[in-house]
């Protein structure tokens, strides 16, 4: 098997990891299938524009997009603790916090910090319920207790703790999450001094304030699908203004600090401002000597996050880029988006389940979270077992030294 090959194997990437900071880029793909949305909203918010529709025409295309957007994700993270299906999610998730807590607390070089950075567009709060489920650390950026509050020197926090007898100190993994689009839990808070701030909405009471105005008349909004175009849509919305349901939604809609899936991403210029500092995290990560991002559940869409994960691999040789594709399709698909790209060092790699070696061995037909951490991380996250044989061969080995 040659080099290349061996890094496609659990044992490969075990070994790479042991020496390397460890970062994972979060796709709404790690979120199905509770959560599902239509892929094509931002692209038919752009073509709407570019058509110079009327402004009531505008008004209510967009508004029915962010209801879409609505419907299939916010709206769902209210039942995340309750619903079946959601609940099947969480526990993947579970599974895959706990798995790369393993690798953490095992790797071998003790001069690395004991973290691993979640970058993540999605929005919900799988993640946030994960580690509150199995007590594993997680830094999310806010720090406060009556009213946390986020600001980015919050990370690079190192935790250790002291044993009780003896004030041994050892490093307890921490995971960093860095939620490039925002947050359902994130609200904006502005103090009398007009500071403007981010601060956590843990009852995501922001969300549970839109579940009227978003009853809507099917009237109201327009039906988006994935056969949706903009030409449509104008054609859909006639004449008509938007009705006085559909703008009071839109209007509160709006008052999330998420980056909606639309041609005008932000609606503040806090989002703004935190949307291109934690871009800038995610690049500066990127560019740390010994580096290896792992890419679940995202197609590279996003043009800004493909063109600082291009930049980052030209630039830095000792970085290792592993993009995990649903399937042989999906690898076409998202290699078509670095189609006019060139990587020098040949430090990207496109990983569909027909390109792991012994692929019969492990049964995958599909990467998804659950296939992902049942094959690579829990497994790389186990404590490597010496048998008595190995440890009587490497004893008499060290005699003979």
């Amino acid at each position: 098997m040659s080099s290349s090959d061996s890094l496609m194997t659990v044992e490969g990437i075990r070994n790479l990891v042991q020496d390397a900071h460890i970062s994972f880029l979060l796709g709404s793909g790690v979120s199905l299938p509770y959560l599902t949305t239509i892929n094509n909203l931002e692209t038919i918010s752009n073509e709407v524009s570019k058509k110079n529709p009327s402004d009531d025409q505008k008004q209510k295309i967009q508004a029915s997009l962010d209801h879409a957007y609505y419907s299939g994700v916010s709206k769902k993270n209210l039942n995340i603790l309750t619903d079946p299906i959601a609940l099947g999610v969480l526990e993947q998730y579970e599974k895959f916090v706990s798995a790369v807590h393993g690798i953490l607390s095992n790797r071998a070089n003790p001069l690395l910090p004991k973290q691993a950075n979640l970058f993540t567009t999605n929005i919900d709060i799988f993640l946030e319920n994960a580690f509150d489920r199995t007590g594993i650390e997680l830094n999310d950026g806010f720090k406060g207790r009556i009213n946390p509050t986020f600001r980015l020197d919050n990370f690079r926090t190192r935790l250790f703790k002291l044993t009780l007898q003896y004030d041994n100190t050892a490093e307890v993994p921490v995971f960093n999450l860095f939620k490039l689009h925002g947050s359902l839990s994130w609200r904006l808070d502005q103090s009398g001094d007009s500071k403007r701030t981010i601060s956590l909405d843990r009852s995501l009471e922001g969300v549970s304030n839109l579940t009227g105005p978003a009853d809507l008349a099917e009237s109201d909004a327009l039906k988006i699908t994935t056969t949706s175009t903009a030409a449509k849509l104008i054609r859909a919305t006639g004449s008509s203004p938007p009705s006085e349901n559909l703008k009071s939604f839109s209007e509160k809609y709006r008052s999330l600090m998420v980056v909606n899936p639309t041609k005008e991403k932000f609606e503040t210029t806090v989002l703004q401002q935190t949307y291109y500092d934690l871009l800038r995290v995610f690049s500066n990560e990127l560019e740390r000597e010994a580096s290896v991002l792992f890419v679940l559940g995202f197609s590279f869409a996003d043009e800004h996050i493909r063109s600082l994960a291009v930049r980052a691999a030209n630039s830095n040789p000792t970085l290792y880029i592993y993009v995990f594709c649903h399937s042989a399709k999906s690898k076409t698909e998202i290699e078509a988006e670095f189609s006019e790209d060139i990587f020098t060092y040949g430090n990207v790699r496109f990983v569909s389940p027909d390109d792991i070696p012994n692929k019969e061995k492990l049964e995958v037909k599909e990467f998804d979270l659950e296939t992902l951490t049942r094959v690579f991380f829990a497994p790389i996250g186990k404590p490597v077992k010496v048998t008595i044989e190995e440890a009587a061969d490497e004893e008499s080995s060290d005699e003979a030294r």
